[in-house]
């Protein structure tokens, strides 16, 4: 840049250090030669700034970038983002957790009733402590406190947290690390003393350990799966076998060549081949066959294969019994009023379903190793044949006498309306436990999903309605 800059690099107000590094340099040089920013104007740019009508998106957007590098929006220190200030953000302040320092919120609400007291032994002292099932630490005042230590308070340590009453800070003295015992439970825990306290609060965390307290009707999820361990394990079979019935009139098809595999899946493909003959979905076959399909690799999310069969020919020649199915918005109306929903997930539903060796026969496909054929309902068959019908009167059988049932495809979708009309749990508890051993009964199995919104397909059922 020549002597010129020489003089200029000479006025900047750098140490030797700082001289010897390229980014204090090259910040001096900017701070000298480059224009400085009003800082208002370059805001206000930025938000008059709009999209023209035959301006690209693209365009737009990295004009925003250049107008937002000079603007120096300071962060939120509400939400964290950049472009307002905290008293007027639109963020919901929600606390999702209580960090060692972070402030806990102490109040009592009292509704005139008779309060829960229990006398809770500490240094083989009762004392009298009141059930608060909003408190996240248990608190006890400095004078009962000196009462059971005699007189002293050394034992306490800082506390880390600092608690907030209804519109005022507390007084903390400090925390005991003490035993709590009532009756045959005891349980340790930090017991925070309080300077102005009229009566010792037992938490939540305390009162459930020390079962004062229990959540009553609570809807657990794996207590089913515990109560019914065949329900979400194996594959599992429906006891009537499907067969399936030709036209008189249609040739068979045969395919002689199999479809090529790619040479990186071949050992995906040959391991997955022997995993489902061991489940017992598919055998080995060596003798010929009139119909012969192509096997299909298509590859899941997980980069695992799932095997497919191109059944087209021997749908086109199957004769379809018809069952009707109950409609999309037939299925979302049902659960109109429910608040929990539960969905029972058939595992790998269709090939739960036998079939008869006279048909069986029919859906021998070929692979590059050797040819097989189902012993269960192949999912390709669905297509256009009646293979969902076939599944859905097999489930149907199977639950005819729920109370409170629909069905769609392999998805068993039960919803309740009595969980609403005052039993939001007992009623839904009572139907689920109706339907969860109908699956067992049946030798069937499935995956179970309960939520307050549940999928079915490209649907979502919340309790305001479904949509997609």
């Amino acid at each position: 840049m020549g002597d010129e800059a020489d003089d200029v690099l000479r006025g900047l107000t750098l140490n030797a250090e700082q001289r010897q590094q390229y980014s204090s340099v090259k910040d001096g040089f900017s701070a000298f030669f480059v224009p400085k920013k009003n800082v208002i104007y370059e805001r206000a740019k930025f938000n008059l700034r709009v999209q023209g009508p035959t301006e690209s998106a693209d365009s737009f957007i990295t004009a925003l970038y250049a107008l937002a590098e000079n603007s120096k929006n300071a962060d939120c220190h509400n939400c964290g983002k950049r472009g307002h200030y905290g008293r007027v953000c639109k963020s919901e302040k929600t606390v999702s957790a209580v960090s060692e320092d972070s402030a806990v919120l102490l109040g009592v609400v009292d509704a005139g009733e008779e309060p829960w007291t229990v006398d809770v032994g500490v240094r083989h002292t009762k004392v009298a402590f009141k059930i608060d099932t909003g408190a996240d630490v248990t608190v006890m005042p400095e004078q009962v406190y000196r009462e059971i230590a005699q007189g002293s308070t050394r034992s306490l340590t800082p506390g880390k947290k600092a608690l907030v009453g209804p519109g005022t800070p507390l007084t903390v003295v400090g925390v005991a690390r003490e035993v709590l015992q009532c009756g045959d439970r005891s349980t340790t825990e930090d017991i925070y003393v309080l300077k102005h306290l009229k009566v010792a609060l037992l938490s939540r965390p305390a009162s459930v350990r020390l079962r004062l307290v229990a959540r009553v009707d609570s809807i657990d999820l794996e207590t089913v799966k515990q109560i019914y361990p065949k329900l979400c394990r194996g594959l599992g079979l429906i006891q009537q076998k499907y067969t399936i019935k030709l036209n008189p009139d249609t040739k068979p098809v045969s395919l002689k060549v199999p479809r090529r595999v790619p040479l990186p899946l071949m050992g995906k493909v040959k391991k997955e081949l022997e995993r489902i003959e061991q489940l017992g979905v598919i055998s080995c076959i060596e003798e010929p066959t009139e119909w012969c399909s192509g096997m299909v690799v298509a590859p899941k999310k997980s980069g695992e294969i799932r095997i497919c069969v191109d059944l087209s020919p021997l749908n086109n020649a199957v004769c379809r019994e018809k069952f009707v199915l109950p409609s999309v918005d037939q299925t979302l109306g049902m659960p109109s009023d429910a608040v929990i929903f539960s969905k029972l997930d058939a595992n790998m539903g269709f090939w739960q379903v036998p079939l008869s060796q006279e048909c069986a026969h029919y859906t021998t496909f070929i692979t590059p190793f050797w040819r097989y054929y189902f012993n269960r309902l192949p999912f390709g068959i669905a297509s256009k044949t009646r293979g969902k019908e076939s599944f859905q009167f097999g489930t149907r059988r199977s639950s005819v006498d729920h109370p409170h049932q629909d069905y769609w495809h392999s998805d068993i979708c039960t919803s309740y309306a009595e969980i609403v009309s005052g039993q939001r749990t007992t009623g839904y508890r009572r139907n689920r436990h109706h339907l969860v051993p109908m699956p067992p009964a049946a030798d069937s199995s499935c995956e179970a999903q309960q939520a307050p919104t549940t999928r079915w397909r490209w649907m979502i059922a919340t309790p305001q309605g479904g949509g997609g």
